[in-house]
């Protein structure tokens, strides 16, 4: 087997067991940006350090 699949989040597989592939590559797209854009949310919002 190979070690990619093994280590593949269970929910993509579920989704592609219910969806076809190419839905399952747009919905794990638009799940990574909502993850990066929450982050980048909380950097900016982040007061930086002042070193002294």
């Amino acid at each position: 087997m190979n070690r990619q699949i093994k280590k593949r989040n269970p929910w993509i597989d579920k989704l592609l067991s219910r969806r076809l592939y190419s839905v399952a590559v747009v919905a794990l797209a638009n799940k990574m940006a909502r993850m990066i854009w929450a982050l980048l949310v909380k950097i900016q919002n982040m007061t930086p350090i002042t070193l002294r």
